[in-house]
């Protein structure tokens, strides 16, 4: 510039982008990509971390979690191949589920004997039920009343029936068997108590002499968690004067 002459200089200042850091954790049952272990820095809310999880033998691919901070996934969670926009710094991970489910077996364990002929059922379960489970249980059996009736029935004695699963009704009764009932086993819990009532087959009054086998039964199946299988499904029993 000449003397008395002022030069403009036109100077732009471009604003930085904000910047987040996204680090991949690592996981059992698979790997990704990005590995685990490994950081990308990319435009916060702008720039996608392209993402993919591939599940090892006998695991399947559950889900994208964030483990900190925020941001959001484009396929949404449930999808593997991915891209992830950060709002913050963030550490994320896939997750891997087993295909291989574990046993939980229900099993008859215990039968017991109460007073007024009742029959009482123990049945549990290896593991807290993830699902209900609607079960079944009866009885077969044969019950004798050994008290002195030969004079009321002119020397014939003692009196003897027996029960099983079927039911039918007289007078609103359950005879003629009476003895098989359904129940739900609620998630969560692991052991339950059932009685069963062989007088009410029987219509003999007290029962002296009992003697039977009791037995459960439900369909097998799996959930995200178990493979419910049968275990015991039986047990004996015999009580005498």
């Amino acid at each position: 510039p000449t003397n008395n002459q002022t030069e403009l200089v036109e100077v732009n200042f471009k604003k930085e982008a904000n910047q987040c850091k996204v680090t991949i954790q690592s996981a059992t049952g698979g790997t990704s990509t990005p590995a685990g272990g490994t950081s990308t820095t990319v435009e916060c809310g702008r720039e996608a971390v392209q993402l993919d999880a591939t599940p090892s033998n006998k695991y399947e691919f559950s889900k994208w979690e964030i483990k900190s901070g925020s941001g959001s996934f484009r396929g949404g969670a449930s999808e593997a191949s991915n891209e992830f926009y950060a709002t913050t710094d963030a550490t994320i991970a896939p997750v891997f589920e087993s295909t291989v489910k574990e046993d939980n077996e229900i099993s008859l364990i215990m039968v017991t004997l109460q007073p007024v002929d009742i029959v009482q059922l123990k049945v549990t379960s290896t593991h807290p039920l993830a699902s209900p489970i609607n079960l079944t249980y009866y009885a077969v059996g044969s019950a004798t009343d050994t008290q002195d009736w030969s004079e009321e029935w002119n020397g014939v004695q003692p009196k003897t029936c027996t029960f099983n699963r079927n039911q039918t009704l007289v007078d609103g009764i359950p005879r003629g068997g009476g003895v098989s009932r359904t129940a739900t086993l609620n998630a969560g819990e692991s052991s339950w108590t059932f009685e069963l009532y062989p007088s009410t087959a029987c219509q003999i009054g007290r029962l002296r002499s009992l003697m039977g086998t009791a037995y459960i039964t439900f369909s097998t199946f799996s959930d995200s968690k178990y493979f419910y299988k049968r275990g015991t499904t039986s047990y004996s029993w015999t009580r005498t004067p």
